[in-house]
């Protein structure tokens, strides 16, 4: 529990820091709730985490029509409050008064998805009963049966027959055209969905990874920086850093990747395989403009705390691209510091090396 308590409190503080993100819709209306948070609560995080900024409860006394629309609109409030449980109670409130609200069922469905899918399942299923045209529980079925691609595609194609630049719909029927092998036409759908809503963080960083998978590193790094300016975070970072590098950038990896190091702190161990490959490839960047001196400290860092794991690793790959002579001892060495070296000035072994750690 207190853990748990720790990670919303974190969370949380984010939010407080951050803006509002502008005109960004944070919610959308089909498929999964885009993202929590946005509300700021100016009594601070205990505070919000006790929900001492949690909206007022709704008037009983409200006629139906007018009360599961106060509750909806307090649903939507403590979405952006990071608050999802009571969040769920005011749509079962929604919902409550007025069952045959669509509007309640979507959202509720789309809230509930991912702690309890047959009930999301349920009011999707529902929803549908009431109204078999409604594009958002078309798409939301999608997503809700995206393990079944086709039939999955199936709904997301009508939801979009209906309505052709729906940007949640196009998100969704992107992912399933990945799955199914046909990622030139999920860019196209991505590329729609951020035409109709360039704040669509979630379609824009599934873009950006598409075209990282197809070499397309000029619209990654463009797609990133566009992330980045809304909302830094560290996932966006590293995804710039990437294609950076591969264009060749590497001032600019080197900028993006001490962001994600926060090499004003200094490393805190210990260290994971993900970490060991960001500060390799920063080491990497850091000898291709020419600092190897900073670079080794780099290689000091992955050794001191990446452990024997890392340092084998290091080793293998090395006797594979060209370095047969490099012990496979788990132990730093100035023969290992050479090869390192020589591998991160050579562009196949370095980019090989980087991609490994």
């Amino acid at each position: 529990m207190a853990c748990g308590r720790l990670r919303f409190a974190a969370l949380a503080a984010g939010v407080l820091l951050a803006s509002a993100a502008g005109a960004a819709d944070r919610i959308g209306s089909a498929g999964p709730i885009r993202s929590y948070g946005g509300i700021p609560c100016a009594r601070g995080v205990e505070a919000l985490m006790n929900g001492e900024c949690d909206p007022p409860a709704v008037d009983a006394a409200l006629p139906p029509a007018q009360r599961v629309q106060a509750h909806l609109e307090r649903a939507r409030q403590l979405i952006g409050l990071i608050r999802p449980e009571q969040a769920r109670h005011a749509l079962d409130d929604a919902v409550a008064a007025d069952p045959a609200n669509v509007t309640a069922r979507v959202l509720r469905a789309r809230a509930r998805m991912e702690i309890a899918g047959d009930d999301a399942r349920a009011d999707i299923a529902a929803a549908l009963a009431l109204d078999p045209d409604n594009v958002d529980a078309l798409a939301t079925r999608a997503f809700l049966i995206r393990d079944d691609p086709p039939n999955a595609l199936q709904n997301v194609n009508a939801a979009l027959a209906r309505a052709p630049h729906h940007a949640d719909a196009l998100w969704i029927r992107a992912t399933l055209l990945t799955r199914l092998g046909a990622p030139d036409k999920a860019v196209r759908d991505l590329d729609e969905a951020l035409a109709a809503e360039p704040g669509f963080t979630q379609a824009r960083r599934t873009h950006a990874q598409l075209l990282m998978r197809m070499g397309q590193y000029a619209r990654v790094e463009a797609d990133a920086s566009a992330m980045l300016a809304e909302r830094p975070d560290q996932q966006t970072y590293e995804l710039r850093a990437a294609a950076r590098t591969a264009l060749g950038n590497h001032a600019g990896a080197i900028e993006d990747l001490d962001a994600v190091l926060d090499t004003a702190r200094g490393p805190r161990p210990p260290i994971g395989k993900e970490q060991v490959g960001l500060y390799i490839q920063r080491a990497l960047a850091l000898v291709r403009t020419g600092n190897s001196q900073a670079a080794r400290r780099d290689l000091n860092t992955v050794v001191g705390l990446g452990g024997l794991r890392a340092v084998l690793q290091m080793q293998v790959y090395l006797r594979q691209h060209g370095f047969p002579d490099i012990a496979l001892d788990g132990k730093r060495s100035d023969a290992l510091d050479e090869a390192m070296i020589a591998c991160f000035v050579n562009e196949a072994c370095g980019r090989g090396i980087a991609t490994r750690s």
